[in-house]
This record gives structure tokens, C-alpha cells and sequence, in this order.
């Protein structure tokens, strides 16, 4: 009962932190939104994947098909597949259907769930429940994780970490699943994973009955990694080596405060680049460690220097293919004069060339840091110090947060409402039609695919981490050319079957012989292709 009791309150402890952190958006989880952009496509993936697990077989047969992009395949590929998240939204969805609650649920939890299974990895390393509570804190609500609540397949971590608690609880089925469902929130997390099942193998002899568990998941994530690999292959895309150099982690984005923290005026760096710092206490409490641990090695835990190195690897690989000076990289030809292993992996490990982020990997640095932190201190500090260190955590995150508005559902545009129970299935266009390259009216094409989760139309309108170049040529050339004769004739043999334009197009009257006006609204017509 001890044990329950104090889990409960550890739970409850970290929900009420994160209500207060993200005030108010438990009262408005239907119209507010922490990223009006990369916020509302990760609300239509979530939903996408809500529509097809409740869509029997065939939703699940059409799963990776999804309603953007039209007519190409495999367009939820374009994107992270946010599986595991969009699982434990569905019921919600479901029940009070409104499609951004997928989003700031997962928000919600991602602060609730990486602060509590942190928590359950350093309490059963340790068995001290104070210094796990401030190695969950120090983690989850640092800056650094917060940097990344627009990301929330990243932002979201505590699939990885429940999955390194399984290893350490060498808890074999468990382990499966979650390594499972974890990769197949995001393709990054299976990297994550497998260096760090590789480095518990080095220091923990005794883990190698993982290796055949790791094996198997590989095996099951394997066909949901193909759509991967089959849009690298028929695009023959990659991320350009120049375009992975560029973002990279860089030394002095150690120093770059973002908002996030209450200092962030104070930081030296004025740039779009990675915010790289963690946090006050945070900062101080590794120097501390790395301070008195090293000059007695000899004398460290090994899951402590398992954290250490893990955190030390996944370091380098956030700095790229390249070591930058300052903000500048020496080149020799295309590739960088201080080259990095993350160059090799680039080149050599399949699915590498496909990220084009690599200082994504700081965020595992700051958990495995975080990690060692508590296994450090675990039973070195006293309650009242744990308590102070706690509270100046949460005094330096700079809330309320900035949150956009978006309709709820039943303020979604007329038009929308209409096409859910009007040709069903039919493949429509929406102009205007925007690039991601036309800024910022490319906002509207992720508003778009949110109002699209009501009906789920295929639509040649899209917005994505990639969109292919064939698409992005005849967006250009549409946008220059509709409506025309020409134009119409492409539609028509792409099968499109309706078209969405602005009510204040007059010049879509000329074209009653090729487009039948089937619903008007205020702000929107909706014509049929004869």
C-alpha cells in the first residue's frame, strides 16, 4: 500500500505542476494551441491515425495513404507517425470529438508521463524517491525538453524512457512493446533506443538477454520503416549533407537562452538557431557532478557512467557531420575538415540521411544527464535542498505560455461541414494552394488538413516535414495558371472531383462549360469538375 500511496502522490505532484505550467489550456484543450504551424499537422496525424484504427480493416490497410498530397502514396510518411500518442488519444477523440484534443493531450501527458517514468527509472536505480523527484523535475521541466513542445513526437519522450526502465527491469515482453511503440512514434526514438541498448550491453554484461528482444522489435518495426525507404527511393531524397550541417548542434547554443527560461533576455545569442541551454540548476548541478565524480572513476556506478557516456555520445552526434567554429564550418570540398561520426552514420547506417536535424539528439544528452545527476546525488542531499532546487526549477520556466487560437469543431468554416457528408471520398483542391515556401500564407494549408480531419477528402493541398519536388513544381504552376484550360485539364485527369475557391474569384464564371457551382458560402464556393 506504501508503495501505491506514494506513486499516486508522485503522479498527482507532477499533473498539478504541469496544469499549472501549461494554465490555461486544460479549460480551452479545443481552441488553444502551443504551435499554430508543426502544432496543427501533428493534430491532423494524430487524427489520421484516430480515423484509421476506427476504420476496421480498410483504415488500417490505408493507413500510410493518407488525404494529403494527392494523388501520391505513402504521404503519412512525409511525417513522424505519432502512433503510440494518437493510441491513448483515440477514446478521447472519440468521445468528445473535437480533433485538437489528440494534440494538447498528448501535450499534457508529455509533461505528466516524462516526469513520472523518469521518476520510476531513478526511484528503482536508486531507491531514493526525493532525488528521483528532482532528477524528473530537472529533466522534464527544463528548458531544453520545453524547447520542444512543438515537436511532440520528441517532446513526448517517456516511451523511450519506460522503455529503458523495461531493460533495466529486464521485463522482456514489456521491453518489446514499448521499444515497439516508441519507434513507431517517431523513426528517431529506434535510434535512440539502439545506442542506448548498445552502451547498456558495453557496461552491463548482465543485459544481454535484450539482445534477442532488441532484434525482434527491429523485426516488427521494420514494415512500418518501409513507406521510409520507398519514398527515399522513388524521389531519391535525402537530406543535402549541407542542409544536416546547418542544423547542428553548435558549442556557444549551450549558451542560446530561449524563451522558455524567465533569463532568456539575457542570453548573448540573437538567432532562429537551436536554444541549446538547460537550465539554471540544471547546468550547475551536472558541473558539481562531473566536478567530484571524475577525479575518482574508479569509484562510479556503472549505470552512472552508462548515463555518463550516453549522454557524452549523444552530445556529439547533436553536433553533426561537422565541428563548428563558432558558427562557422571549415570545409574541404563538400565535407567538413573536423568531421564527426555522425558524418559516417550519414553516409553508412540506413535512414540517417534521411534526418535533417541533428541537434535533435541534445534532447537524450539532457536525459541521460539528467539521469546521472540522480544517480550521483541519490541519498546526498537532504529534503529541504531537493525542495529549494525543485522550486527554482519551476520559477525559471517563463510561464503562461504563448498559446494560438484555432476553431473547435463547431466553428470549423461552413464549407468543411458540408464536404463530410457530400462526395464522400472524392479528391478535391482548395485554392488558393500554397507552398511551404510561401510564407506565412503557407499557414493556411495547415489549417487546411486540421478542418480536413472532419471528412478526410483527399486533397492535392499539403503541409509536411517533406513534400515531394513534383508537387511543389505544379503548386508553383498552378498558382500561376488557374484557372485556365490547361489547368482544368490537369485536374481533370488527376481525377480531382471538386474544387474549393474563394467566393470573391468572379472570374470563375467564365469556366460554367468545365465547373458546375454546387455550394456557396460566405467566404468559400464549392464547384464540381464536368
Amino acid at each position: 500500500m506504501r508503495t501505491i500511496a506514494k506513486h499516486l502522490l508522485v503522479i498527482t505532484f507532477f499533473t498539478l505542476v504541469t496544469l499549472i505550467v501549461t494554465w490555461p489550456l486544460i479549460f480551452n484543450p479545443n481552441t488553444l494551441i502551443i504551435d499554430r504551424f508543426d502544432g496543427l499537422l501533428i493534430t491532423w496525424i494524430l487524427n489520421w491515425n484516430i480515423h484509421s484504427f476506427s476504420s476496421g480493416i480498410t483504415g488500417l490497410t490505408n493507413y500510410f495513404q493518407a488525404n494529403i498530397f494527392y494523388p501520391f502514396s505513402n504521404t503519412l510518411a512525409f511525417s513522424d507517425y505519432h502512433f503510440l500518442s494518437a493510441l491513448i488519444a483515440t477514446p478521447f477523440v472519440l468521445v468528445f470529438k473535437e480533433p485538437l484534443i489528440a494534440y494538447n493531450l498528448t501535450l499534457i501527458l508529455g509533461f505528466i508521463l516524462t516526469a513520472y517514468t523518469t521518476f520510476l527509472l531513478l526511484d528503482f536505480l536508486t531507491k531514493d524517491p526525493k532525488t528521483a523527484t528532482l532528477g524528473a523535475i530537472l529533466f522534464t521541466f527544463s528548458t531544453l525538453h520545453i524547447n520542444y513542445l512543438a515537436h511532440l513526437q520528441l517532446f513526448a519522450f517517456w516511451p523511450v524512457i519506460l522503455t529503458l526502465y523495461f531493460l533495466f527491469r529486464k521485463w522482456r515482453f514489456p521491453y518489446i512493446a514499448l521499444f515497439v511503440l516508441s519507434s513507431l512514434n517517431s523513426p528517431l526514438n529506434f535510434y535512440f533506443l539502439l545506442l542506448s541498448f548498445t552502451l547498456v550491453l558495453i557496461f552491463q554484461k548482465d543485459q544481454r538477454w535484450a539482445t534477442i528482444p532488441t532484434i525482434l522489435s527491429a523485426i516488427i518495426v521494420a514494415p512500418f520503416f518501409l513507406p521510409y525507404i520507398q519514398i527515399s527511393r522513388i524521389s531519391g531524397y535525402v537530406r543535402p549533407i549541407n542542409d544536416v550541417i546547418h542544423f547542428s548542434f553548435q558549442i556557444p547554443d549551450l549558451f542560446h537562452i530561449s524563451p522558455a527560461s524567465r533569463l532568456w533576455s539575457l542570453s548573448p545569442i540573437r538567432d532562429n538557431l537551436t536554444p541549446g541551454y538547460f537550465g539554471l540548476v540544471f547546468f550547475g548541478l551536472a558541473a558539481l557532478m562531473l566536478a567530484f565524480n571524475f577525479p575518482h572513476r574508479e569509484k562510479i556506478k556503472l549505470q552512472t557512467k552508462f548515463f555518463v557516456f550516453l549522454a557524452g555520445i549523444s552530445f556529439i552526434l547533436s553536433l553533426g557531420p561537422g565541428l563548428h567554429i563558432f558558427r562557422d564550418t571549415i570545409h574541404v570540398g563538400p565535407l567538413p575538415i573536423i568531421p564527426l561520426p555522425y558524418l559516417a552514420l550519414y553516409y553508412l547506417l540506413p535512414g540517417f540521411s534521411g534526418f535533417r536535424t541533428p541537434s535533435r539528439w541534445i534532447l537524450l544528452t539532457a536525459f541521460a544527464l539528467a539521469m546521472a545527476i540522480g544517480l550521483y546525488f541519490a541519498k546526498r542531499l537532504n529534503g529541504k535542498l531537493i525542495t529549494f532546487l525543485i522550486i527554482t526549477i519551476l520559477v525559471e520556466i517563463n510561464f503562461p505560455f504563448s498559446y494560438s487560437r484555432v476553431p473547435s469543431l463547431q466553428d470549423f468554416p461552413p464549407e468543411q461541414a458540408w464536404l463530410v457528408n457530400n462526395y464522400v471520398g472524392e479528391p478535391i483542391i482548395q485554392f488558393p494552394l500554397y507552398n511551404w515556401s510561401d510564407q506565412p500564407e503557407f499557414g493556411l494549408e495547415t489549417l487546411r488538413e486540421y478542418y480536413s480531419t472532419i471528412h478526410f477528402h483527399p486533397m492535392v493541398n499539403g503541409f509536411s516535414g517533406y513534400s515531394p519536388k513534383p508537387w511543389e513544381e505544379r503548386v508553383k504552376w498552378l498558382q500561376k495558371n488557374f484557372p485556365s484550360e490547361e489547368s482544368l485539364s490537369y485536374l481533370q485527369n488527376l481525377g480531382i472531383k471538386l474544387v474549393l475557391a474563394p467566393a470573391a474569384w468572379r472570374n470563375m464564371t467564365a469556366w460554367e462549360n468545365r465547373l458546375k457551382l454546387v455550394a456557396s458560402f460566405p467566404e468559400t464556393n464549392i464547384y464540381e469538375m464536368l
